[in-house]
């Protein structure tokens, strides 16, 4: 293989890949061009955003985040009764108590780089990262995102995970999560894109969450699912997102009928993917990250 098509793949492996869920087939670039919603001007990748040891690393940095990472971080197969064992990181905080947990729900695009840095400054802020890759026994040879060829065969391949078995996943990882030793027994899910998406659902199907952070994820259709919901839930939205964002409100107005926790925020001039793109839209992406991170972090400690 040629050395530019090494690289080209390398740094398509390190995309977020935030694509629109099931509800949408269409991928969405991390970077939008022509004017965007609102008239705002969608941004060229040229920002330079700066390194905050707080936030977490947007995709194009997220491998040197982790090699420099100075906290354990570990593979483990998380056992999957009648199907693959998941295969899974999980990275520690180093501290002397025990730690909530917070199940990292990867995008469309698996469990990349990306989704790895992402877990470990979670570690980082004291919690106890999990991360499944929701490809796991989907792959090649039985393999989970890092089997197949291309992150474009990996999307493909994430179009065949219903959310009705991302939530079987769930369950079987918050189970897992609940036996580790230095877990204090409260668990919390954080999705971004896709994994947004069944963030929010995981809190319809699941009485046992503690929390759920929904980073641009879609709200659920089934309003009348709603109800299940015990666990208060966060949105994290971009402002130039209209498709996700137009199911904010029904969400919103069924959870105050029904006296749930929806708290949610919108950064203006952020595109779809924001956290994973924040060298997109001449700083928009950044702060939003900036802003959004510490937000979330906020809500996880209060409620875990």
């Amino acid at each position: 293989m040629r050395a530019a098509s090494v690289i080209a793949i390398t740094a398509a492996l390190l995309l977020p890949a935030c694509a629109a869920d099931e509800h949408a087939s269409h991928a969405e670039p991390a970077a939008q061009a022509g004017p965007a919603a609102g008239g705002a001007q969608a941004a060229s990748a040229a920002f330079n955003y700066p390194e905050v040891a707080s936030l977490p690393p947007g995709a194009d940095r997220a491998q040197a985040a982790i090699d420099r990472s100075p906290r354990h971080g570990e593979w483990v197969d998380v056992a999957n009764p009648g199907g693959s064992p998941i295969k899974t990181w999980v990275v520690y905080p180093e501290r002397s108590d025990k730690a909530p947990v917070v199940l990292v729900i990867h995008t469309i695009g698996g469990l990349n780089p990306w989704a790895r840095a992402l877990a470990d400054q979670l570690a980082e802020d004291g919690y106890i990262a999990v991360a499944p890759d929701f490809l796991s026994g989907r792959g090649p040879n039985g393999g989970g995102t890092d089997a197949f060829a291309s992150p474009d065969e990996a999307r493909k391949a994430m179009s065949s995970v219903t959310p009705a078995d991302a939530a079987a996943t769930l369950d079987r990882v918050r189970e897992y999560a609940l036996t580790i030793p230095a877990a204090n027994g409260k668990v919390a899910t954080m999705g971004f894109c896709w994994g947004g998406s069944r963030s929010f659902e995981y809190a319809l199907h699941q009485p046992g969450l503690n929390a759920a952070v929904v980073f641009y994820g879609t709200s659920p259709e089934d309003r009348a699912a709603y109800a299940k919901i015990t666990a208060p839930i966060l949105g994290l939205y971009g402002g130039d997102d209209a498709r996700v964002n137009a199911t904010i409100e029904p969400a919103e107005a069924e959870l105050k009928t029904l006296g749930k926790i929806f708290e949610h925020e919108i950064y203006e001039g952020a595109g779809h993917g924001f956290v994973g793109s924040q060298a997109d839209r001449n700083g928009a992406n950044f702060r939003a990250t900036e802003q959004a991170w510490p937000r979330a972090m906020a809500f996880l400690r209060k409620h875990l």
